[in-house]
């Protein structure tokens, strides 16, 4: 995925929001929140505070969580489609 400039633009407004994100964390945030996608990664705390950004763990799950996500993401597709 490209860096365009909503992501650029969210990033920055990110940056200005909390002073100890780093550029790099600001930028990984701002992507899925202009794509609406969910931030998938282990690390949950450096993003925890950004209320507006979906968080998945995927080494912290039960297979009924990745039962449910695979599910999500089939109908967003499919809605896409």
């Amino acid at each position: 995925m490209l860096i365009d400039r909503n992501i650029i633009i969210y990033s920055a407004q990110l940056e200005n929001a909390q002073l100890r994100v780093t550029l790099g964390d600001a930028i990984i945030a701002g992507t899925p929140l202009v794509s609406r996608l969910t931030l998938i990664t282990r690390n949950i705390d450096d993003f925890r505070w950004i209320t507006q950004v979906r968080l998945w763990n995927p080494f912290e799950f039960d297979k009924t969580q990745l039962t449910e996500k695979c599910v999500g993401v089939a109908r967003r597709r499919h809605r896409l489609r």
